[in-house]
């Protein structure tokens, strides 16, 4: 009876022990792969699991192979250790990933960036939400914000922030994955504002620009009240978002791009973030070529994410982003119309054609093309890895900005994908260093 006890329970034992290490050497092991298509769906999303999950894969993976040792199980010894090995690896890759700096910054400042206070959610913030900005006085559409401001108990650092959701300009909304990092900006002393802007189809680029750039003018007019510096403004945005964060940053009063109530209206901001950002929409028309004119696999009908299984499911990705369940809703449904729109014609209504067919507005809409002497401090984040905006970008960018004599810092993450900061955050290695590089970049202002 004991003898057929010990069975049963090493029996057991090497099931777990495969299961982990299969899990976390499977998962890792999507560190090497490189998502080619944005029609990967499934590739894409594991090996976004796979990164954000490293810390927990490396425990898997070195469990399953201490408890495959003890119950004999050589296949989970292996896949363990492998699977433990390689998230460690991206885990240190990450962690080291270098700066690249310009040698602009005065010593002071990079003193000062030097002492940026650690990550630490210890108090929680003031939140404000739906608070209007803006208001179209021919439609009596109203544009809100939510703002996030630092608890009371925080020292107000004076410092104001301008946040861009990104999207592609066709899908997303304000407070959707970000809580995390407004938690912890907030809890730093600096004023957030998570604004919400038009989406296409029924803006084009133009109004989504002309609406950050309200956003921003009506940060500055209320900083003061909100406890902050008005002269102390700094825009970041992700994606699509900072696209918008680069171009408003590098034309304030640019006469083609400021809307007529915004004219003589300092737009001016002291420095700005891009996380993973479209630097030049050409680029990015080309990126996308192979996709104009193939017809979607698979274009989800908005309803089928109220059926019983799919609800699920939106509820899990709701919880994995710190988002609302009807939040994630609202953005499957957009993404599913922006499917069905296809590249070819979502360009062609944001800028009105390809860049053969229109170059002037896909030069104008570029922030590589306005960077230069006078642009304001910079900082981008970008991953090795990302399927949608290869890293050539930010790189030229960043040379760019480098040559004009701009402060500038390039972090490239290795092995990284899109996206990499709103998915757990908490745990996220690629998330937590972009914050440690965030940190010591504010400190300067």
């Amino acid at each position: 009876m004991i003898d057929s006890g010990n069975k049963r329970t090493m029996m057991k034992l090497r099931k777990w022990a495969v299961f982990f290490s299969m899990w976390a050497c499977g998962l890792s092991l999507l560190h090497l792969v490189r998502v080619r298509s944005p029609r990967q769906l499934l590739l894409r999303t594991l090996k976004a699991m796979g990164e954000v999950l490293s810390p927990v894969l490396m425990l898997m993976g070195a469990a399953g192979a201490v408890i495959g040792a003890r119950a004999g199980s050589p296949v989970a010894v292996i896949t363990g250790w492998v699977g433990a090995a390689l998230s460690l690896d991206y885990i240190v890759r990450v962690g080291r990933a270098r700066a690249n700096a310009t040698q602009a910054l005065p010593p002071g400042q990079r003193a000062a960036a030097a002492r940026a206070r650690p990550i630490r959610l210890r108090n929680t913030p003031r939140w404000q939400r739906d608070v209007p900005f803006w208001t179209n006085p021919e439609s009596g559409e109203t544009l809100c914000c939510d703002l996030w401001l630092p608890p009371r108990e925080v020292q107000p650092s004076g410092l104001a922030i301008l946040y861009l959701h990104g999207g592609g300009f066709f899908s997303c909304h304000k407070d959707f994955g970000t809580r995390f990092f407004f938690r912890y900006l907030a809890g730093q002393g600096h004023v957030v504002m998570d604004a919400d802007y038009r989406l296409a189809p029924r803006a084009d680029l133009h109004t989504i620009q002309a609406d950050a750039r309200r956003a921003l003018a009506w940060l500055k007019a209320n900083a003061s009240a909100l406890g902050a510096d008005p002269q102390r403004v700094i825009v970041i945005g992700g994606s699509a978002g900072a696209l918008l964060a680069l171009l408003v940053a590098y034309t304030p009063g640019h006469p083609d791009l400021t809307p007529p109530d915004l004219a003589g209206i300092d737009l001016s901001v002291r420095g700005v973030v891009s996380y993973y950002g479209i630097v030049d929409l050409a680029d990015l028309y080309h990126g996308l070529a192979p996709l104009m004119d193939r017809p979607a696999r698979f274009e989800p009908a908005p309803e089928m994410f109220d059926r019983p299984l799919a609800k699920i499911g939106v509820h899990a990705g709701a919880w994995i982003k710190g988002a609302e369940p009807e939040a994630m809703r609202i953005y499957l449904r957009e993404n599913a119309a922006m499917l069905r729109i296809g590249p070819r014609r979502g360009m062609k209504i944001l800028l009105g054609g390809s860049p053969e067919e229109a170059p002037q507005m896909y030069d104008l809409f570029s922030p590589l093309h306005h960077a230069g002497p006078g642009s304001p401090p910079t900082l981008l984040f970008h991953g090795e890895h990302d399927y949608l905006l290869p890293p050539s970008g930010p790189r030229s960018l960043f040379r760019k900005l480098e040559s004009a004599g701009v402060p500038a810092v390039y972090v490239e993450f290795p092995k990284t994908e899109h996206t990499f900061d709103l998915f757990l955050p908490r745990i996220s290695p690629p998330a937590r260093a972009a914050l440690r590089h965030l940190s010591r970049f504010l400190a300067q202002f």
